[in-house]
């Protein structure tokens, strides 16, 4: 996930090598997570195809200057040509909770558009799992019902806070 702002006076853009966003995420599921369920696996460098992309915002109503805060030899060796899909890069709690409150069990033989591996999806069924979202068939719970929404972890714990009084 990054964040991006088009406007149409845009003059200036600034490209770094790596989402700043990503880290803040991973931070945030570091802490609001149990570390040995949940991996980030999506703090990646930014892919060639997207910053040129990106660049291309700058200057479509008026001149404009993209500045790119790295060399040009990160960029010929440290991106990749594409950036992955989203759905192999994030953690699929989120995605898992509301395909199941949609009625849909068989995660394996879904159509995803890319299908993500199956050590992914597990992940996420332990993670519901512990998070009590799901029971141990498996099944959503009534608590997985509300949560499916948000964010799991950040769900449960506003869901939780309730018990503290906060």
């Amino acid at each position: 996930m990054s964040v991006s702002v088009n406007t149409q006076n845009c003059e200036f853009y600034v490209n770094s090598l790596r989402p700043a966003v990503l880290r803040l995420h991973a931070l945030l599921s570091y802490i609001f997570c149990a570390v040995d369920l949940v991996v980030v696996i999506n703090d990646t460098a930014f892919s060639k195809a997207r910053v040129q992309q990106r660049a291309g915002r700058v200057g479509r109503t008026k001149p404009g200057k993209c500045f790119r805060l790295y060399t040009e030899k990160a960029f010929q060796t440290e991106m990749q040509e594409n950036t992955y899909p989203e759905i192999l890069r994030s953690n699929l709690g989120s995605v898992v909770l509301q395909l199941k409150k949609l009625g849909i069990d068989d995660l394996v033989h879904f159509d995803f558009m890319d299908s993500p591996a199956q050590e992914t999806l597990m992940r996420a069924l332990e993670l519901l799992n512990y998070l009590a979202a799901l029971d141990d068939e498996g099944e959503l719970t009534d608590l997985g019902g509300m949560m499916a929404e948000f964010q799991p972890q950040l769900a449960k714990m506003v869901i939780a806070s309730c018990d503290f009084n906060f």
